[in-house]
Parts: C-alpha cells; structure tokens; sequence
C-alpha cells in the first residue's frame, strides 16, 4: 500500500468511528476540543507508523508535607522530556549492542485529574510508539523494557529513587494496545483504543481555572 492509500484509508477509519458510538462518551461528560484532539493524534500516530503500539499508564504525584513542598506545575512536562531522552539513548545503546532499531515514532497524550478521595493531582498518560520498535512494556522488576524506562523517566522527574517512583507508577489491565492498519480486526482494534483514550477528555475530575494545564498532547 502507497502512502497516499495509506493515509485516506486511516481518515476512512477514523470517520467510521463517531465519538458518540463509544461506550466512554456515553458514560462521561467529554470536552470536544480534547477528544477532537485525540482523533487527530492518532491519525497522525497511524501514518507515521503503520504498525503502532499505544500505551496506557498513570502517574501519581508524590506526597509532601508543608516542610517539604513540591512544586509539580511543569511536572509532566519534565516527564515527557526526560522519557524521550531515554528513549533515544536506548535506540543508541541496542545500536552499539549490534541490535537493529527502527524509528520510534514517538508521541504522547496526559490528562491531568484531581483525586476525589485523595484530592492528589495524577495525570492518566498514553504513549504511542512504532511497534517495531517497543511492543511489550518488559519487566520493571529486572529493570528492563519500556516500563523500566518510563519509571525511571518519573523518578527523575521528582528525584526520587527509583523503588520509590516504581510506586507511584501504575499500569492498568492490558496497558498495551497494537494497532495494524492492514489485520482484519483494525476497525474493532481502533474503535477499543479510542474508547480507552476518550476517558482522559472527560470533563470529570479535572479542576479548571488553575495555573496547571490538565490537557496536553504532541503538537508534530
């Protein structure tokens, strides 16, 4: 398949998928411009990679005490950052190892919510990634794979160490997702990926009229 064919065959899809078909609009009040922006990031995400992995996780901010505060305003931003940098240094690592590597593809989507027990802020947070590149999490506890990488990428958000950081990471029930334009099963693939997405534009939880953002995505 061309890219031109490609990339209408994406737009096709996506159009064929309503936001109000999805459980998940029907259940939360959702904000237009985030899942509006949802859309658009993974259509982005599919032309860039025609095999993607998309991966759900959240983040929990620290406790502090009124000695000890903790400023997470640029919080996420730090993550974003500091996980893109050890993406790439483990590309460069698997290269000197003799390994291939292929292009990450790398894009994000978080959500910035409230606890309505805790009343923490955490952040609901979706990677996507060329499945070639990563398409399993690996296991944190041997400190290996991508869910090692994303930890360590909190942990120096905060400085914290890194037992400390594995606990305020959480991964749900199957956190990664493949999508692959050319299986049979893309359309339903899609359709329960954009269902999980759509969570994080809900209007619930989220405080409004504070210096902190709670929406945010790649721009590229």
């Amino acid at each position: 398949m061309d890219n031109q064919n490609h990339h209408c065959n994406i737009d096709k899809y996506l159009q064929s998928i309503p936001v109000e078909t999805l459980p998940c609009y029907k259940k939360y009040n959702v904000k237009y411009e985030y899942f509006d922006g949802i859309y658009k990031l993974m259509g982005r995400s599919l032309k860039e990679n025609k095999r993607l992995s998309v991966i759900r996780f959240d983040l929990h901010i620290p406790k502090y005490s009124r000695d000890t505060p903790i400023d997470h305003t640029f919080a996420i931003s730090r993550f974003i950052e500091a996980l893109k940098y050890r993406l790439k240094a483990d590309q460069t690592k698997k290269r000197r190892e003799g390994k291939r590597t292929y292009p990450l593809g790398f894009k994000y989507l978080w959500a910035r919510e409230i606890g309505n027990e805790s009343n923490r802020a955490h952040y609901h947070v979706a990677i996507f990634v060329n499945k070639d590149s990563y398409n399993e999490l690996g296991n944190f506890r041997d400190r290996r794979g991508l869910s090692h990488l994303i930890i360590m990428a909190w942990s120096t958000t905060f400085k914290l160490d890194y037992e400390h950081a594995q606990t305020l990471v959480h991964f749900p029930h199957e956190p990664v997702a493949w999508l692959n334009p050319m299986s049979n099963d893309f359309e339903a693939s899609l359709k329960s990926v954009l269902n999980r997405l759509i969570y994080l534009a809900k209007y619930e939880t989220k405080v409004y009229g504070v210096p902190s953002r709670n929406f945010g995505m790649s721009q590229k």
